[in-house]
């Protein structure tokens, strides 16, 4: 028999404050499984357990701290920094306890939510152009100067240049995990941003062991991985995935504690991010999915005697209208294309919301649907809904739907069948992709049933869908 006792929580300690609670994240075994080619275990660093949701609560707080005891922050004083975000949570929080001003440079390619959450903590945000190089006036690190310099009694937290960055994780981050570990470990994964990560924790587990292998992680685009194997800096280029690689080499970061490089693409970042949440119930963000992309990777080569540790930068709250958004994904071209010559209706209709209803269902439903979901036309049936056999009566009529709302009329009173249009084409699945343009060259909207029921399709949701097919031959 379970008693309160009988399954604790991981910790009864009671904190000062929020920054206490900072660093002791857990490793979390990724499933067996998961990765049939993989043998060897790979334990993942989940740093969305952090109080700020982040790894950079880590750095953060050494910054403060050393600031403080240097003099370089006063009491009452302003935290200037650039980042791409999570640095500017963990210096934000930290301002809040401690009674700072902050304000926080950004570039604003970053997600809604992140700088939502700098302004929930009372920072001001100042956002710059993405994409501008280094030396350009509007870099979001040449800002951040200017910024400091106009502020009497700011304190510019410059994370690239710091050396207290990679400190932090030489003395927290790296010998967690050799404990956790119980000191055996043949390789450790990260990304870069200002390498302070993987700089600091290679430090640590290289000084344990120096045979433990360091994979760096960057996406396309970002200097790191060309860098590290050339000595040569390359052009830059766009990439979506935040928080992780950069167009300089800072100081935070030594090209000598990696041992490897592996470049990982926005699509299969976020691929792994959205697999990561369904398939484990890891809310984390794309920099994770990168990591563990470039991980299994090289965790395929491991044998099954040997043991993997891959850090999980933040969580999934800070995407949610980014990597968790369907319709952002789709206008990004994220989702895995397909071959023009091979692709079916399914290939285009695939992820599109779907709703049927009964006939007594009511309208209130129905509106919800449409309203709330972008379901768009929703079939309305006789019978089970999830019977593929049942008769479809029609679908709402949505004009019809719009004057009973106008009219201030009760939609929970009214039922789905009476406010019917006739129903649309209905197309096979299975059919090349070309059936799905041509019933919509004729018809508004069209219905697709599949073993699952019915899903809807309009002329918009065919063009988005469009940048889904691949008209190479090699794909």
């Amino acid at each position: 028999m379970e008693t309160p006792l009988t399954r604790p929580p991981r910790t009864s300690q009671i904190y000062t404050n929020v920054l206490d609670t900072i660093g002791g994240t857990p490793l979390i075994r990724l499933p067996e499984g998961f990765d049939p080619e993989v043998r060897c275990e790979v334990l993942l660093k989940l740093e969305a357990m952090n109080a700020s949701g982040c790894v950079k609560s880590r750095i953060a707080l050494r910054l403060v701290e050393a600031a403080e005891a240097s003099g370089a922050l006063q009491p009452g004083g302003t935290i200037v920094e650039c980042t791409s975000g999570n640095t500017g949570v963990g210096l934000c929080m930290a301002a809040a306890v401690k009674g700072y001003r902050a304000v926080i440079i950004m570039p604003d390619k970053m997600s809604r939510e992140k700088v939502d959450m700098l302004k929930a903590f009372g920072a001001e945000v100042i956002l710059t152009k993405t994409g501008v190089p280094p030396e350009h006036p509007d870099h979001y690190l040449n800002v951040a100067q200017r910024v400091a310099a106009s502020i009497p009694g700011a304190w510019h937290a410059d994370q690239f240049e710091n050396p207290e960055n990679p400190n932090a994780h030489y003395l927290a981050t790296g010998p967690e995990i050799i404990q956790a570990c119980d000191g055996r470990l043949d390789a450790f994964v990260g990304g870069c941003g200002t390498g302070g990560t993987v700089h600091g924790t290679a430090r640590a587990l290289k000084e344990h062991d120096p045979s433990i292998q360091i994979i760096g992680v960057d996406p396309p685009g970002s200097v790191y991985a060309h860098y590290w194997k050339t000595g040569e800096l390359p052009e830059t280029g766009p990439y979506a995935v935040e928080g992780v690689g950069d167009d300089m080499i800072p100081g935070t970061w030594n090209r000598e504690l990696i041992d490897a490089y592996e470049v990982v693409e926005d699509p299969e970042s976020f691929a792994m991010t959205r697999r990561l949440a369904a398939e484990c119930g890891l809310f984390v963000g794309g920099s994770s999915g990168m990591a563990l992309t470039a991980a299994l990777r090289h965790a395929r080569r491991m044998g099954p005697e040997q043991r993997m540790v891959v850090l999980l930068p933040d969580s999934g709250s800070r995407y949610l209208s980014k990597i968790y958004s369907d319709d952002w994904m789709k206008d990004g071209g994220f989702v895995p294309r397909v071959s023009a010559e091979t692709a079916t209706v399914a290939d285009l209709a695939r992820d599109r919301p779907r709703a049927t209803l009964r006939g007594s269902d009511d309208l209130a439903s129905a509106y919800k649907h449409i309203a709330d979901r972008d379901v768009d036309p929703v079939p309305v049936v006789a019978g089970d809904p999830d019977d593929p056999r049942t008769e479809l009566l029609g679908v709402i009529d949505a004009e019809k739907l719009a004057r009973h709302l106008a009219a201030g009329l009760d939609l929970e009173a009214l039922q789905a069948d009476s406010c019917l249009a006739p129903a649309p084409p209905v197309i096979d699945p299975a059919a090349p992709w070309t059936a799905l343009q041509e019933a919509l060259q004729d018809s508004p909207a069209v219905l697709i049933q599949d073993e699952r029921g019915y899903v809807g399709c309009t002329r918009r949701d065919l063009l988005r869908s469009l940048a889904r097919l691949s008209h190479d031959q090699d794909v």
